[in-house]
């Protein structure tokens, strides 16, 4: 038997050759399947004593490795030299496939999964696959409802690990990662890479039905339900479905009235994020979204986009009973209360009923008295912001809406709508006995009809809201 190293060194049953006595005698206990090294405090055995070391760290919290660009510690040296690669940008580990560069080897390995297309983990409640084990036990969580993962801070749950470290970050602030276009900051690596997809417009992910384009993944496996007519998230109360668990949580809050987010100026509570940020803007004057045809700005993206259909002039949603289009569906809606004569909302306080909400939401404020909005011309105390405007232009004079037939102008929309049907011959009220068409709701309060007994009797019946405007 020769004497060198290299083959003193050389494994018998697998051949494979060592540069040193001690790797020979690890790899052996491997083959043999011995872990002879024993965790004292929980059991759990190793096969060298290097892994072992690196276990003991779970209990003893030692993390010996400190990332001096930003305090980072690791209990790992695997984990530090890869979190290192964060800062310098390099990704070693490239897909020959795609050519896409990874931090870890362990990512590009997960990654080429996606170009087998293989997904051997079954969910055995939906029949749903997956690539990856840990794909599979998150998704499962959401037939069992297990939250897992508890925030030491808040106590509030997830059944999302990423999910769970993103919002521990909220609480300790921990912002390393920072967009060096923008200078915003982030708390997870993930959140840069997806906001800088912002700077570049860059969307890689195609719907195969429409052709639709998505920055996210996650924003095309929920557009593709849309096609698929899937609504995989259904409400234990009422049965509605929903594309997405967010969409479902935000509709529960219906049932258990639950409203989180609070106005820190007038206490006002939403149940909606979004309700919540367009309504800060009411205090703050905030209009961000501008029209690039006449400059017209709004606090908020819904009633822009509304906006924008009156100059494209386009009306897609016609009443079947008059004819009547509009630019968005739920005018279309609350018009056809008119003909239906439905009033869905109803006063809690004195049972007054209406057909719009809006109405409703400021005849409820006069009961209970949120009057936070004040004319800065005198003073005068109003129950929603949209009132205080329309008042204040009795003050500036201002009358923004013309008719297109006249020149007549109105201070509000409501007023010209009503005008205008001198020149269209609308006649959207009726009398319920004599079957009479009028313009406007109060003639048909005043109108007196020949009944059967032919007697002259009021006409009390009506399809409108009380308030219609005279001309």
């Amino acid at each position: 038997m020769a004497s060198t190293e290299k083959e003193t060194n050389q494994c018998e049953e697998s051949d494979k050759e060592f540069s040193t006595a001690t790797q020979l005698t690890t790899h052996e206990k491997i083959q043999a399947g011995k872990r002879p090294f024993s965790c004292g405090q929980c059991s759990k055995t190793y096969k060298s004593q290097s892994h072992l070391t690196v276990h003991l760290r779970v209990h003893t919290g030692e993390k010996p490795y400190t990332c001096e660009q930003c305090g980072k510690t690791f209990d790992r040296s695997d984990n530090y030299k890869s979190h290192m690669r964060i800062h310098t940008g390099d990704r070693p580990f490239s897909c020959e496939q795609c050519g896409k560069a990874f931090v870890k080897l362990f990512h590009l390995s997960r990654h080429q999964l996606i170009h087998t297309g293989k997904k051997h983990h079954c969910c055995s409640e939906c029949g749903k696959r997956f690539s990856r084990q840990e794909h599979l036990v998150s998704h499962q969580r959401i037939h069992t409802g297990d939250k897992p993962f508890s925030c030491e801070h808040c106590e509030k749950k997830f059944s999302d690990r990423s999910a769970y470290k993103s919002h521990v970050n909220t609480h300790t602030k921990e912002t390393v990662f920072s967009c060096e276009q923008c200078d915003k900051t982030f708390t997870a690596s993930s959140h840069l890479k997806r906001h800088r997809l912002i700077h570049t417009g860059e969307k890689q992910h195609e719907c195969s039905d429409c052709g639709r384009r998505f920055i996210q993944r996650v924003n095309l496996i929920v557009h593709q339900r849309i096609h698929r007519g899937d609504k995989p998230f259904n409400c234990e109360l009422c049965g509605k479905k929903y594309l997405t668990k967010t969409h479902l949580t935000v509709h529960q809050r219906i049932h258990t009235g639950e409203k989180p987010y609070t106005c820190e100026t007038c206490g006002k509570t939403f149940h909606r994020s979004d309700y919540y940020k367009n309504h800060q803007r009411v205090h703050t004057g905030d209009k961000p979204f501008t029209c690039d045809l006449c400059g017209k700005t709004f606090s908020n993206l819904t009633s822009f986009r509304h906006h924008k259909l009156i100059h494209s002039g386009e009306k897609q949603h016609r009443c079947g009973d008059c004819g009547k289009c509009f630019t968005v569906r739920k005018s279309l809606v609350i018009h056809q209360r008119i003909h239906t004569g439905e009033k869905p909302y109803t006063c809690e306080y004195c049972g007054k009923t209406f057909a719009n909400g809006s109405n409703y939401k400021v005849h409820r404020n006069i009961h209970i008295r949120k009057d936070v909005f004040s004319c800065r011309f005198c003073g005068k105390l109003l129950s929603s912001y949209d009132g205080l405007k329309i008042h204040e232009r009795i003050h500036t004079g201002e009358k923004r809406y013309k008719c297109q037939y006249c020149d007549k102008a109105f201070v509000t929309s409501s007023h010209l709508s009503a005008h205008e049907r001198v020149h269209t011959g609308e006649k959207p009220y009726w009398c319920e006995q004599c079957k009479k068409n009028f313009t406007w709701a109060y003639q048909v309060k005043t109108h007196k009809c020949v009944g059967v007994t032919q007697e002259s009797i009021p006409c009390l019946s009506t399809s409108q809201e009380d308030s219609d405007p005279q001309p």
